[in-house]
């Protein structure tokens, strides 16, 4: 249920604070020269997987969506993140070790699926037990199949979801199409494809959201392909390097406040730059966060649960100030997807054993 925000700007101000102060407090200098490295990307997916929940939160959770204004309006650039870093580590992935479709298939989907519909099973049986809210049997069966035709913020059982489907299509596709050995043709097919996929094929209440995203999963892959090939090489280390990603930072966050609307014809290509310049910060700034580390490693399952959890179950949103609130969601959310992470692996490592 949405909640009323009584001084929406004076809570937002104290949550930003709260979370800066918990990120300040576990930064740390960043070491390495791989700038998509485990760590770095995990760091990426943390700040990304925040934008995103206060996005849900600030503009539909809410009443008022002054309440996390500007924090709110990222979430964009953050599911570019997202289909960006799944791109660039798959290509990565394939250059140390190639897998054929049936192998592939059988590693990577199965960390997506498990998670996936173990917490599908435990939304039905929730909405069904405690709130009464049933599905129809199509739609339920396209759900545990990744296929979400619809966005509903309201009425679909897991509204974020949408995401899963041309996921899974860049999944099926890659293996078909990439060979570490032509990288920068499987690219361009993959590219082709994805934007086949996204203007001629997708569900037409989603189609919008395709369109704006799917490029950035074959970017992802081309970067990848640059890095191997090592047509793209940086260093870190000046202290102009700092000052050009202090630069890029104070440009991305204006663009992201002024020029970033939705629905707009530039909204892809200028969240993609805001992108590109967000990683510029990104690198030359060498600071990290082990925090946002750990938020980016179970980002999926936080995804997974969050809006559902937070909607239909957030009670403390009724007892609890906002910024507060918002806070037991992020924690709740992190909490449900280490356990999920935990009893997943549990699974994986019993199938690999067999």
């Amino acid at each position: 249920m949405q909640v009323d925000v009584t001084y929406p700007i004076l809570h937002t101000i104290i949550l930003i604070i709260v979370c800066s102060l918990f990120i300040i407090t576990t930064m740390r200098v960043r070491r390495g020269d791989e700038l998509f490295s485990r760590e770095n990307s995990d760091e990426m997916k943390g700040y990304a997987m925040i934008a995103i929940v206060f996005s849900h939160v600030g503009y539909f959770l809410s009443k008022d969506t002054q309440f996390l204004f500007p924090f709110s309006i990222g979430a964009g650039v953050a599911v570019n993140t997202f289909f960006f870093l799944s791109g660039y580590g798959l290509a990565m992935s394939a250059f140390k070790k190639y897998l054929k479709p049936i192998p592939f298939y059988v590693r990577r989907f199965f960390k997506i699926i498990i998670p996936l519909w173990i917490t599908l099973v435990l939304l039905y049986v929730a909405d069904f037990l405690l709130l009464k809210k049933t599905y129809s049997t199509t739609s339920i069966i396209h759900s545990f199949l990744g296929w979400f035709p619809t966005a509903n913020i309201w009425n679909d059982v897991n509204s974020p979801l949408w995401y899963i489907t041309i996921l899974f299509f860049f999944y099926i596709i890659f293996p078909i199409v990439f060979r570490p050995w032509v990288p920068y043709s499987s690219a361009i097919v993959i590219t082709i494809l994805g934007g086949l996929f996204a203007y001629f094929v997708a569900p037409s209440e989603v189609q919008g959201l395709y369109q704006v995203h799917w490029l950035l999963f074959p970017l992802g892959v081309i970067i990848a392909s640059f890095s191997h090939t090592r047509v793209l090489s940086i260093t870190r280390g000046s202290k102009q390097q700092w000052i050009f990603g202090i630069v890029a930072l104070i440009i991305a966050s204006f663009l992201l406040y002024g020029y970033a609307q939705i629905g707009t014809k530039y909204e892809q290509y200028v969240s993609i730059l805001m992108l590109l310049l967000f990683f510029a910060a990104f690198w030359f700034i060498p600071l990290r966060s082990e925090l946002m580390e750990k938020i980016g490693k179970y980002s999926f399952g936080i995804y997974l649960i969050h809006w559902p959890l937070m909607y239909r179950y957030g009670i403390w949103f009724q007892v609890l100030p906002p910024w507060f609130a918002t806070f037991v969601g992020l924690l709740l959310s992190f909490g449900f997807a280490f356990v999920l992470d935990a009893f997943v692996q549990l699974i994986l490592k019993k199938i690999e054993k067999k």
